[in-house]
């Protein structure tokens, strides 16, 4: 393929300039971070820590993605499973483990 075919030699529209195209980043101060809104005092303590930590001494487990396409039918029997397990991946580990096994 020759390197003329990649790309077209002239634009049909010339680009637009950036929103901030003259204003000079050194005479404008940054916009504050937002301050993260507080958890209400009647939440449960579990709902005020972070959820993307681990405590000190706990690994975390090692997990694998997954995504598959199913037909409608799995997905309605998925989905009433997971209401009963509490989540899709908890229904799915307990029916793996169920018909084939723990490692």
């Amino acid at each position: 393929m020759s390197a003329d075919m990649d790309r077209p030699m002239t634009l049909k529209r010339p680009p637009k300039p950036a929103a901030d195209d003259r204003v000079d980043p050194i005479e404008v101060a940054p916009p504050a971070p937002a301050a993260a809104p507080a958890p209400p005092a009647d939440a449960p303590a579990s709902a005020q820590q972070s959820t993307t930590s681990t405590p000190r001494g706990k690994k975390r487990e090692l997990t694998v993605p997954l995504s598959n396409r199913i037909s409608v039918e799995a997905s309605e029997v998925l989905e009433r499973a997971a209401e009963e397990a509490g989540s899709i991946r908890a229904a799915l580990e307990q029916a793996i483990f169920a018909h084939w096994g723990r490692p």
